[in-house]
């Protein structure tokens, strides 16, 4: 079904223009999670018998009774105690009393020494105080190795953290900033993190929101402790609040098993926590749906006020739902939920519509005339960009000797100068400004002076027989390409590329000087032909490249004469498969077979990674580089028309 006129998919519905995309999905998708919390729990099955321990904390006078039958109960330590909570007693630890981790559970080791694992609990954080970095439970192994789930916190709770530090180092890291936001500290929410030797998982209300490649056995560890509400290596890592149905399993549960023993029942006698299993806005479901989501936020670009009608269905059967629909835009629908033991809980979708006209002009349509920023500009032309390129040259990073070593042959040498393997594209970018600078303030000493370094470059180049050119990859690998390297994070190939074709654009409108250009394009048709047409899942740790392969074949399309010039004429420049390639790009961000990842490398949250962005709800990832990646979803939806 295509998208009606006046609700579009949430790309579309929020770039009308491409600088300001990204600074609309910040501003605009605000998904808030509401969780409750009923006491019945559905029948578990075949997930009972990877059941270690189950902390229900009914029981006074043995508060850590282990209510499973392994026997493996808890000790409460400190001002750890139990209080009245979700429809009984619940565990409350208040760190506060005597400062940090003076509240905690500890559990048995053989709990949880287990090759695949699941940890499960019910969270409620204190009004008065969270916490720093709140730990909600940790697995500690002797020499610095240590799985642990904490909130992300201090005033207020802006999301989770999983992390498994081996031999002392941050491994695997699950960053979900943004999820939770600062109204659920009142709520009660669920929270779960698995293992299974091959991929961390980590869910909250049953629904997963994020994950990580980590090839971890925790079975193998030599277990120091565990614990519930702090860790044993960091004391910053208090816990206030509420916990309660603690359970762990030696299994990797899905999201289903989780939604069982959670409680989050089908049962037609109760109301559960899960509130639609449908919902469509003008027929279309929203990217963010979530069967736990109680709120919203779409944003509607046609200008006749209507708003898109609202669907929805039950969570069950015998459950029902009626729908009020919104008087317009700006309004709000409503989807009233009826669960049959008379509980009415409500769903709101909330429409908005830009109050502005949104344009984007081009770079050369903007003038500097201010007399404070003109002096400044020019003396950044004059004085301080010769001094930057002159220490890009001179410090370790020492660009032009890595260049040098190319153009001689070296290939597999291990002599790459400079720890820093992302330098050649802060190189490139640092160029691309100059030269943006030289347009602008014409200095033939400043000019010469690029065109010097550029010698270097284009003698690198053109001794690579095929293209590729990552002067890492060269120098430091066996003929090893993007994923294919041991440690594709460190490469920073495709990261390189982007900022590649940046530069060879503004040293070409600064001097007429097309050779970075020939070197940009040369690397880009190798990165086409190496994916195959989309057979090839890869995919840079930072996002980036996208944006700037959209934006170096709009200028290629843009300057139809550069085809002809001495140094490109030789070259095939298809814009289309570049696009081509930008589709994969984004597609296969986040998303691990069909095809499979190569090298089965993934960078989870920090990298736009952990999801495909279809499925995002809020803005993650590196600031600058997910700029870039919002810049390019949305300039591809406004390109290709692919909603």
């Amino acid at each position: 079904m295509k998208n009606p006129k006046h609700v579009k998919k949430l790309v579309s519905a929020i770039c009308p223009a491409r600088f300001c995309a990204a600074m609309l999905l910040f501003a605009l998708i605000l998904p808030v999670f509401s969780a409750f919390s009923p006491r019945v729990f559905a029948e578990e099955g075949d997930i009972s018998g990877s059941l270690e321990l189950y902390y229900a904390f009914e029981n006074e006078e043995k508060p850590g009774l282990d209510s499973g039958s392994r026997g493996n109960d808890g000790t409460l330590n400190g001002e750890a105690s139990l209080a009245d909570g979700r429809g009984g007693k619940t565990l409350f630890l208040d760190s506060r009393m005597h400062g940090n981790s003076d509240a905690y559970v500890t559990m048995p080791s053989g709990a949880v020494k287990h090759s695949a694992l699941t940890v499960m609990a019910w969270v409620k954080f204190d009004e008065g105080s969270v916490g720093s970095y709140a730990r909600i439970f940790a697995i500690e192994g002797a020499g610095g190795s240590s799985l642990h789930l904490m909130a992300n916190s201090g005033s207020e709770i802006t999301g989770y953290k999983a992390e498994i530090y081996l031999s002392g180092t941050l491994t695997y890291t699950i960053d979900t900033d943004g999820i939770i936001p600062y109204s659920a500290r009142s709520e009660w929410n669920h929270v779960a993190l698995t293992l299974d030797g091959r991929e961390l998982r980590f869910y909250v209300n049953a629904a997963l929101v994020g994950s990580v490649r980590a090839p971890v056995d925790v079975g193998s560890w030599n277990i120091s402790g565990a614990y519930l509400g702090k860790t044993g290596i960091w004391q910053n890592g208090s816990y206030n609040g509420y916990m309660d149905d603690v359970r762990v399993y030696s299994a990797a549960l899905d999201s289903d098993e989780i939604s069982r023993a959670a409680g989050f029942t089908d049962d037609a006698g109760m109301s559960g926590v899960k509130l639609l299993s449908g919902l469509t806005v003008g027929g279309v479901q929203p990217s963010e749906f979530n069967p736990f989501l109680c709120d919203y936020y779409i944003v509607c670009l046609a200008g006749d006020g209507i708003a898109p009608e609202v669907s929805a269905e039950p969570p069950f059967s015998g459950a029902k739902v009626e729908t009020v629909q919104a008087d317009g835009v700006p309004g709000t629908a409503y989807v009233h939920i009826l669960y049959p033991d008379g509980t009415m809980r409500t769903v709101t979708v909330n429409f908005t519509a830009p109050d502005v006209t949104l344009v984007h002009p081009e770079t050369d349509d903007v003038t500097i005339d201010d007399p404070f920023w003109n002096d400044k500009l020019k003396m950044f032309a004059e004085v301080t960009a010769p001094y930057v390129l002159r220490k890009w040259v001179s410090n370790t990073l020492d660009n032009l000797r890595n260049f040098d070593k190319v153009a001689a042959g070296h290939r597999n040498t291990k002599d790459y100068v400079g720890s820093m393997t992302w330098g050649e594209s802060d190189w490139y970018a640092s160029m691309a400004g100059t030269c943006r600078l030289l347009k602008t303030y014409p200095n033939e000493e400043l000019k010469n002076q690029i065109l010097g370094y550029v010698d270097h470059v284009f003698a690198a180049s053109e001794s690579v027989e095929n293209g590729y050119f990552s002067i890492y990859d060269l120098l430091m690998t066996n003929g090893k390409v993007f994923s294919e390297v041991d440690n594709p994070a460190v490469s920073m190939a495709l990261f390189n590329l982007g900022y590649l074709m940046e530069f060879g654009i503004a040293l070409y409108e600064a001097t007429g000087d097309a050779r970075i250009l020939r070197v940009a394009a040369r690397f880009l048709n190798f990165t086409v032909g190496y994916s195959s047409h989309g057979k090839r899942n890869f995919v840079s740790f930072h996002t980036g490249v996208e944006y700037n392969i959209i934006a170096f074949s709009t200028w290629i399309d843009g300057h139809p004469e550069i085809r002809k010039n001495e140094y490109l004429s030789d070259l095939t420049l298809d814009t289309g498969a570049y696009m081509e390639l930008v589709g994969y790009m984004l597609s296969y961000r986040g998303v691990f077979s069909s095809p499979a990842r190569s090298n089965g490398k993934r960078f989870g949250s920090y990298g736009n990674d952990h999801i495909p962005f279809t499925a995002l709800s809020v803005a993650t990832g590196h600031t600058v580089e997910a700029n870039l990646y919002y810049f390019a979803l949305s300039e591809y939806a406004r390109k290709t028309g692919n909603q």
